[in-house]
């Protein structure tokens, strides 16, 4: 049987199946989930800190508390991601 969308061939039975595809969870990874995470925080944390560094340049308390709390919330979700990492990698061993 072929499944029309993915063009997978289908065994007969699981006697026709390897261990490795009867392993097979789905795709989903948490690691890929909390790489993304950490990438994000990353990202968040350097532009929150451009923008505060500007906003102290320019003396605007606003843009600076701005980029203050980007920053922030960047380094939470970088060390959230982080830790999901490492959580991630000690239970798949």
């Amino acid at each position: 049987m072929e499944n029309a969308n993915h063009q997978m061939k289908m065994p007969m039975n699981y006697v026709d199946m390897s261990a490795t595809e009867m392993e097979f969870d789905g795709g989903w990874s948490w690691k890929k989930f909390f790489v993304g995470v950490a990438i994000a925080g990353a990202v968040l944390c350097v532009g929150g800190a451009a923008v505060g560094l500007i906003g102290g340049a320019m003396l605007s308390t606003t843009l600076a508390a701005g980029g203050g709390i980007a920053m922030a919330a960047g380094l939470v979700l970088g060390l959230g991601g982080s830790a999901g990492i490492i959580a991630t990698s000690e239970t798949s061993k």
